[in-house]
């Protein structure tokens, strides 16, 4: 604004402000970059001023915190251009960080008041700048002034008087300049006053320190004589807590423990304890109450919301979302979740509570990453639809790729011909002839060789879909071993007669004749070898061919091969055969599992498929290990085949190892697979041998008639246990006899 950055006063109006702070105002062409006051008409209208702050302002013009002009009375307390005012009392300000051409705290013209009627305080003025000169404050043509406890530290000026600006100051036996503190000084000299100045001042500049000042102290009129002696210190104030970075908050200007200037001011002058006066704005009876700052972190109680908390304090970083106000500006920053689906965007909104619970806040401990925040079916909780443009669980894309296989689908403009299946994608090798495109090439393979014909296994009619010279369309290239053609038949047969040439590793030994191969019968007059047995026109009644005691006209009546003496294979010629009444056309005349070479050289009958007659053929006894010719391989007194009805071994005699052969138990009633039938703990054998029923399990092992008692104890009202044995002295008997057996079989 022109006059008054944040607030003007204008034409007869007084103005009373209580617990105001004027801050970051500006005036960009005028005076008062706080306040402007001026009711336009001299010793009328008063201005008050209390428990205000002007704090970072700034005007182009004189009062970059504030701008009085015409006040009749002005009264600053427990709070500046103030011009043509009839009487001023400043107690207890602070002007922090403001800026002016002119007095960048403050500006005094003509305070014309009487003795004691233009005073200034314990205030404190911290870093303010006067870009020509006045830093801290500029007094021009007061009456009387005087300043008392206060502290000057951290201002400056281009020019002159970087703390304090002195100009035609008048009452030469009135102004006084005592307990104060003027330090840090940044640029521009401590004080400077003119010759008027320093007439009204001689004398009357006592006990005050001057500390770390640019250049020098004073300047101008004012001369180092002036400050020397008369209780004037040049030591380090020794503040409890002072930064200098521009934020006034964070600093405490009282004094610590081991500063000298402690009871070290005017003598007169009491602090409110009535001992010696303190040099510097914590001194004197208006002293402010001295800073407290219980958490240790550099900003005391009066600016600390939370004194209790290192990281509460107007300086420290804000923490989104978590409930406290780190910042100390009365509100919280809460994470913004606009469509309130539960999840957060990340960005912020901020929040006159602090709970973040109102429409479209969220907490800090709430899932984030909405990267939709306007719409409620958006977010990272949401199921991804595929194919559709929109990225639903904002993971940064649609899905497009299902089967997560590299190759985004077909339906998403890709190359993935099945995106339900991860090993169907362009980048897999086609698997011929199952029916799916895995390589996404737009059909299965089923021409893998490329010849024009597809495989048999995928029901067409290539033979070897691994050759391309293997195809019903190739010609045949005879004995190479390679059916080029797949005509299923055999290479070695050019004829086709069912016989391989000689060529091929064959018998037959014109593979060009289909009437001449071993199994033609000879012709006995055309001249040649018509059944390959290297003889021309024999007689098949009188030759045997094969040696196998058949003429080659038998072979050819039963079907039997006249150049292959054993046509079935089965290990006996095929005279041999025709002479036992075995088939020398069927390996296995009894179908019993057996080839006739083998039953034949094992012993058993080759027309007989259970030679001994135990329920089992030859080739299950061959199989399981027993006899085929001995019904009880064992000799358990049990037949092979009834052994394996019964689950018992018949190569193992005692089969359960429970003492008794197998056939003895089928004869007790006990079975021959449980060593302890009943159960009752003890084998069967040891029951037979103890004389106690292998079938019984009450008897518990013990013998027929014993009770387990000793014979002289009743039981059950005096029962002998005697009376019990006579009923079973049959079945004592045939056990005893069992018994003896046993003994006997196991002797032998």
């Amino acid at each position: 604004t022109y006059e008054g950055g944040g607030v003007m006063t204008y034409t007869y109006s007084a103005a009373t402000v209580y617990n105001t702070v004027f801050e970051d105002n500006s005036s960009t062409y005028g005076n008062g970059g706080g306040m402007s006051f001026n009711p336009g008409l001299p010793s009328t209208y008063d201005l008050t001023l209390q428990s205000s702050t002007f704090d970072s302002n700034s005007a182009y013009g004189s009062g970059g915190g504030l701008y009085s002009v015409y006040a009749d009375d002005l009264m600053l307390s427990d709070n500046v251009y103030i011009y043509y005012t009839d009487s001023l009392a400043a107690v207890r300000n602070v002007f922090c960080a403001n800026s002016a051409y002119g007095g960048g705290g403050v500006y005094v013209y003509y305070t014309y008041g009487g003795i004691g009627l233009a005073s200034w305080t314990n205030n404190v003025f911290q870093e303010n700048e006067g870009t020509y000169a006045g830093g801290g404050a500029y007094f021009q043509s007061d009456y009387n002034a005087e300043l008392i406890n206060n502290t000057f530290v951290g201002n400056e000026a281009s020019t002159y008087g970087g703390a304090l600006y002195l100009n035609d100051q008048i009452g030469t036996y009135s102004g006084e300049f005592t307990n104060n503190i003027v330090a840090y000084t940044a640029d521009g000299d401590g004080i400077y006053g003119d010759s008027s100045s320093a007439s009204a001042l001689t004398g009357d500049m006592e006990y005050n320190d001057w500390y770390s000042n640019s250049s020098t102290n004073v300047s101008g009129g004012f001369t180092a004589s002036m400050i020397s002696g008369s209780g004037n210190v040049t030591v380090d104030p020794k503040f409890a807590g002072l930064s200098l970075d521009g934020d006034c908050s964070n600093d405490d200007l009282s004094l610590s423990s081991g500063s000298s200037l402690i009871n070290a001011g005017d003598s007169t002058i009491k602090d409110d304890d009535g001992s010696r006066s303190d040099i510097g704005a914590y001194g004197g009876l208006e002293a402010p109450e001295p800073k407290v700052d219980d958490d240790g972190d550099g900003y005391n109680a009066d600016v600390d919301c939370d004194d209790s908390d290192a990281a509460v304090n107007p300086g420290a970083a804000e923490v989104a979302g978590d409930e406290v106000d780190q910042d100390c500006d009365g509100t919280e920053e809460c994470y913004a979740d606009k469509d309130d689906d539960g999840y957060h965007s990340g960005s912020t909104v901020s929040s006159a509570d602090l709970d973040c619970d109102d429409s479209g806040e969220a907490l800090s401990t709430e899932p984030g990453g909405d990267c939709k925040d306007a719409n409620s079916t958006i977010n990272p909780g949401e199921a991804e639809v595929p194919y559709d443009g929109k990225d639903q669980d904002c993971d940064g894309s649609d899905l497009t790729d299902v089967d997560g296989d590299g190759h985004d689908a077909v339906a998403a403009g890709g190359d993935d011909c099945d995106d339900d299946d991860a090993t169907v994608n362009p980048s897999e090798t086609d698997t011929p002839y199952d029916g799916v495109d895995q390589d996404c090439s737009g059909a299965d393979v089923t021409d893998a060789d490329g010849d024009g014909y597809d495989a048999t296994e995928a029901g067409g009619d290539d033979c070897d879909d691994n050759n391309a010279a293997a195809n019903p369309g190739a010609t045949e290239t005879w004995y190479n071993g390679v059916d080029e053609d797949c005509s299923g038949g055999s290479d070695g047969d050019r004829d086709g007669d069912g016989y391989d040439a000689e060529a091929a590793g064959g018998d037959d030994c014109d593979d060009d004749d289909v009437a001449v191969n071993p199994g033609i019968p000879e012709n006995t007059s055309n001249g040649q070898d018509d059944n390959c047995n290297d003889l021309i026109d024999e007689d098949p009644n009188t030759t045997d061919s094969d040696t196998d005691g058949l003429t080659d006209a038998e072979e050819n009546g039963l079907g039997t091969d006249p150049s292959d003496s054993d046509s079935d294979d089965d290990g006996l010629g095929d005279g041999d055969e025709v002479s036992g009444g075995t088939d020398p056309l069927d390996d296995d005349s009894d179908d019993d599992g057996l080839s006739d070479g083998e039953e034949v050289s094992g012993g058993t009958d080759p027309l007989d498929e259970d030679s001994d007659d135990d329920g089992l053929t030859d080739g299950e006894e061959t199989d399981l290990g027993s006899d085929p010719n001995d019904a009880d391989s064992d000799d358990d007194g049990l037949t092979d085949g009834e052994e394996v009805d019964l689950g018992t071994d018949p190569t193992d005699a005692d089969s359960d190892d429970d003492q008794l052969d197998d056939g003895e138990e089928v004869d007790l009633g006990t079975d021959p697979a449980n060593p302890d039938s009943d159960g009752d703990g003890a084998t069967d054998g040891q029951e037979v041998i103890d004389g106690a029923d292998p079938t019984d399990a009450t008897d518990g092992g013990v013998p027929i008639g014993d009770t387990g008692l000793d014979v002289d104890e009743p039981k059950d009202g005096g029962c002998d246990c005697a009376t019990s044995e006579a009923p079973q002295s049959g079945l004592i008997a045939g056990l005893l006899g069992l018994v003896g057996l046993i003994t006997r079989r196991r002797r032998a």
